[in-house]
């Protein structure tokens, strides 16, 4: 395994829904929900390859010239066919069925040949970073060699323009997000000495219904040692509607309370809210929250959660119930 390769993939686990490249900021994440502007964080971009499984898509408008499971099948074969082909898990083959539907709405017909064929021709060389002996595994671009690193930089590039077209539809500045969320959405009221807002970004999943975006904002302590980990010196807040967390398949989910790795999860409440609290057993004081505030009055039930953070807990409570409405 050469040394670029290995890095790569050491990385991938810490940032799995970071940028192919610096102009796709903000683009095909988790991929095409949202991912994280690594440059801001660690000082460079860093390519970021799409990975079947990262695919969290749904229908745009109502399917046009195919319909239903009958547009993937056309297109990946049955789910054993998609299996045996490209390494689809189940979950895969629904989401892979609604991203081509959305595709079908937004390209032309010559475009969506084109589309589908550069999808294919990716997955096909992808199959051997997430497969090993026949079992579905996370991804490793070190089992491939130059030459089909070479091939599957190739495949992506193909695809990135078409990626880019599609996820434009559904990219929101912060205030545009706001105005989609059905609860108020209040900025921390409180917050930890010497710690300062960084940067903010949106996350939001493809779908036919009403977008439901994600507000990612990051605070960073000031004078901050940046050689340690990140949660020593930044904590970053996850706002949206109370809503199911879609976690992805046989990869790190690294920025999601439910599929953080806790020992333990301690559940209780304050104020009238549902707290959950994650601690690892070693993990250097390394903590996560969780607070879900009920829905009244007619506005929704949301959420606010830092999933790693060396804030004592008394912090965390303080700066996440200070975004409560009273």
């Amino acid at each position: 395994m050469d040394f670029e390769n290995q890095l790569r993939d050491e990385l991938q686990h810490a940032a799995e829904k970071m940028l192919p490249s610096e102009q796709l900021q903000m683009k095909v994440a988790t991929s095409f929900r949202t991912y994280r502007q690594d440059k801001m964080k660690r000082g460079g971009p860093m390519k970021k390859r799409l990975i079947a499984g990262l695919v969290a898509v749904a229908v745009l408008v109502p399917t046009g010239v195919f319909a239903g499971p009958t547009l993937v099948d056309k297109i990946l074969g049955t789910p054993s066919e998609a299996k045996e082909q490209f390494g689809t898990v189940e979950s895969e083959y629904q989401d892979y069925n609604e991203l081509f539907e959305v595709a079908n709405q937004i390209f032309t017909k010559e475009e969506f040949e084109k589309f589908t064929t550069a999808w294919k021709e990716y997955m096909t060389i992808n199959k051997k970073t997430i497969v090993v002996d026949g079992k579905r595994t996370s991804r490793a671009s070190y089992r491939l060699s130059p030459e089909e690193l070479k091939k599957y930089d190739k495949a992506y590039f193909k695809l990135e323009p078409y990626l880019n077209r599609i996820h434009s539809k559904f990219t929101f500045t912060v205030d545009e997000a706001k105005k989609l969320m059905n609860f108020p959405v209040k900025y921390p009221t409180y917050i930890p000495e010497n710690y300062q807002i960084d940067t903010e970004e949106v996350r939001t999943e493809i779908t036919s219904g009403k977008p439901k975006p994600t507000i990612n904002i990051t605070y960073k302590k000031s004078n901050a040692d940046e050689s340690q980990a990140m949660a020593y010196w930044t904590f970053t807040i996850h706002l949206s509607e109370n809503v199911e967390e879609k976690l992805v398949s046989f990869e790190n989910n690294i920025d999601s309370f439910e599929g953080a790795s806790y020992d333990t999860r301690t559940n209780y409440s304050l104020d009238g809210c549902s707290v959950t609290l994650g601690e690892y057993k070693y993990g250097n004081n390394i903590k996560g929250m969780r607070v879900i505030v009920p829905a009244k009055n007619g506005q929704s039930s949301y959420r606010m959660f830092i999933p790693h953070s060396t804030l004592p807990k008394e912090e965390l409570e303080k700066v996440l119930m200070s975004m409560v409405e009273k």
